[in-house]
């Protein structure tokens, strides 16, 4: 069955919506055979835009070979050299067997190599980077950094895209620590517009002969922060609760459904906090942005500015918070986000979900 609500993979084609100005970044960036660094929340849609990007660019055509290596369980060197030359070359190494520095360089100028030897330019795609952040996996990063940098005036181009979905993680890798410095550009995702989400979730259901009201739309959009993947997973849920008009009581019990899957995650999350970390979550929510003044500290009991430090790195590193360019403190999850306000720090009890 045709779904229009697709929220279990990548979308490309006549369901992939906005995202030009990405898009066309992105096309640059391949086109000049450099590198890429796309760093967003789960669901936002990276691997999207850039299947996207890959398909409008060969529709128009162009000539390149692509391997994608998913890093979710992948946290060392060695098993990042095995199952990247698995993936590239189709070659195992032997089980076991000890991974020497020569291998990991060697593994590290496998695109390079391979580009230069078919005269076609080479795209490698690293989901979920970040999780190479480790101390031993930085050597498999230092060594494709050096790779990247000897190789920047090879003929046949290669494109490295990294990508990741822990936004601290992946910021210590590119901006804090610097790593493919001036060897990597960013590319940031622009925010879904409310009119193009509206559109896309009105042509799905028109396509299935249901009406939904545009307004009672765009509040539900805003519930997630315009959160493709959210948005998607909620009226794909909506679409098989209804029949013809999608109706408020319809909108509540699918947030119900939505809310009732991600519940045990957010509460681990929570139970892995102190209180003196769970205090701070709930400065941020409130707004705070300054949190070492005497009435911040007082007021949310968080003792010293000292303190403050070390909260707000412990909570960067379990990815609760990030901070923007202006140094302001925000939630990555948006749902995570709109169950704390709503059940956890607000006034509805948590097992009694309403719209």
């Amino acid at each position: 069955m045709d779904n229009p609500f697709q929220y279990d993979k990548y979308v490309t084609g006549k369901y992939f919506i906005g995202r030009r100005k990405d898009c066309d970044a992105i096309t640059a960036v391949i086109s000049s055979g450099e590198n890429a660094y796309i760093c967003a929340p789960r669901g936002c849609g990276k691997m999207s835009a850039v299947q996207q990007t890959l398909l409008q660019m060969k529709n128009r055509g162009a000539q390149f070979r692509v391997f994608s290596l998913m890093l979710t369980n992948i946290r060392d060197t060695a098993t990042f050299v095995r199952r990247y030359r698995k993936r590239l070359t189709g070659e195992d190494l032997p089980a076991g067997t000890p991974i020497s520095q020569d291998e990991v360089n060697a593994a590290a100028e496998l695109p390079y190599r391979m580009a230069a030897e078919s005269g076609k330019q080479v795209i490698v795609i690293l989901n979920e980077f970040h999780n190479l952040g480790t101390e031993d996996g930085q050597t498999m990063i230092k060594a494709m950094e050096k790779a990247a940098s000897d190789n920047k005036d090879q003929e046949a181009k290669v494109s490295l895209i990294f990508m990741g979905s822990s936004y601290n993680a992946m910021e210590e890798i590119f901006r804090r620590r610097k790593f493919f410095y001036r060897l990597v550009s960013t590319i940031e995702l622009t925010e879904f517009s409310e009119t193009e989400i509206a559109d896309h979730i009105i042509k799905g259901f028109t396509a299935g002969g249901k009406v939904i009201d545009r307004d009672l739309l765009i509040g539900a959009c805003r519930i997630f922060g315009n959160n493709i993947w959210y948005v998607n997973n909620f009226f794909f849920i909506c679409d098989s609760l209804s029949k013809g008009y999608i109706s408020e009581l319809t909108f509540s019990d699918a947030l119900s459904c939505m809310l009732s899957v991600h519940i045990p995650r957010f509460t681990r999350i929570m139970d892995n906090l102190t209180d003196y970390q769970e205090r701070m979550l709930k400065a941020v929510l409130d707004g705070v942005i300054k949190f070492s003044t005497t009435e911040v500290l007082d007021s949310y009991r968080l003792n010293s500015s000292a303190n403050v430090k070390r909260l707000k790195d412990a909570l960067m590193k379990k990815e609760v918070i990030a901070f923007n360019d202006k140094d302001e403190p925000f939630l990555p999850d948006t749902l995570f986000e709109y169950w704390l306000r709503k059940y956890y720090f607000g006034e509805t009890p948590a097992n009694t979900l309403k719209w």
